[in-house]
């Protein structure tokens, strides 16, 4: 945002990533990242830049991060792993499968596993490709719906858990097409 004696024309262009938050839990003996939709973007005073930046963030590292932007080349910052991670944390992340560009890639999961042998993904593949229809039916679909594809038959769930106040290696239990990958 401009500063107060900024006389600027326009407010920059943001986009719904952008007005993306990350939550940090803390508890004694364990934290977690909770990273959203944060983007790394060149602009030192916006995403995982501003958070590296924070005099807020506190002294604890995190044990665990939920990857921001469905684990995509850019939902990440290669300092954010030592500057507020333990050494190879929990990772998790959620695919996105409803557009052009599913994610993450198979080169993003291979990033993430050279950060850490314990990555998480709610479905894997996460994507497939629809099933085949008769072209009466394609043709309805493509007057009212402008993409469209096809979901998973289950939608899975990560569930890590460690006791409060202790330094016990926490659980993760994996449920519904959840896996380690």
């Amino acid at each position: 945002m401009p500063k107060a004696v900024d006389h600027p024309r326009r407010l920059p262009r943001f986009t719904p990533n952008d007005s993306s938050i990350v939550l940090r839990i803390d508890s004694p003996g364990f934290s977690a990242i909770l990273g959203g939709d944060l983007e790394h973007l060149s602009d030192p005073q916006r995403g995982w830049n501003a958070v590296l930046s924070s005099q807020h963030r506190g002294p604890q590292k995190a044990n665990a991060i939920k990857v921001a932007h469905h684990g995509s080349d850019n939902g990440d910052h290669p300092e954010m792993w030592s500057e507020l991670l333990l050494p190879s944390p929990f990772a998790m992340l959620t695919p996105y499968s409803c557009g052009r560009k599913p994610l993450p890639a198979e080169s993003d999961v291979e990033r993430l596993k050279s950060r850490t042998n314990d990555v998480y993904c709610s479905v894997w593949p996460s994507t497939k490709s629809p099933p085949k229809r008769m072209s009466e039916v394609r043709r309805t679909i493509k007057e009212v719906a402008r993409f469209h594809g096809a979901m998973p038959a289950t939608v899975g769930h990560i569930r890590l858990r460690t006791p409060i106040g202790k330094s016990f290696q926490p659980t993760i239990d994996l449920f519904d097409g959840a896996v380690q990958l």
